[in-house]
């Protein structure tokens, strides 16, 4: 996600520059500046429910293992509860 933050803000950082030197008329101006901020926020968004998605996935699968790792305890206490028969 780091990589697509600091790509964002290089995107917007040209865009501010290129607005510098080379102006439009004000309304064309306002209407690529409001273009460009939610295109960024698009991609912002994007990032977000990605990131969002792995986290998750990864919450499930630690569940997962950790459910794993109580039940083999479980199993292994049974098995040392009842070795004499």
């Amino acid at each position: 996600m780091g990589k697509l933050i600091t790509f964002l803000g290089g995107v917007a950082t040209g865009l501010a520059i290129g607005m510098l030197f080379a102006p439009l008329r004000g309304r064309e101006t306002r209407e690529q500046v409001d273009h460009s901020v939610r295109e960024l926020a698009q991609g912002l968004k994007e990032a977000t429910g990605e990131q969002l998605e792995r986290f998750r996935n990864l919450k499930d699968r630690l569940a997962y293992a950790i459910s794993r790792v109580k039940d083999r305890e479980e199993i292994e206490k049974m098995v040392d509860e009842h070795a004499w028969i």
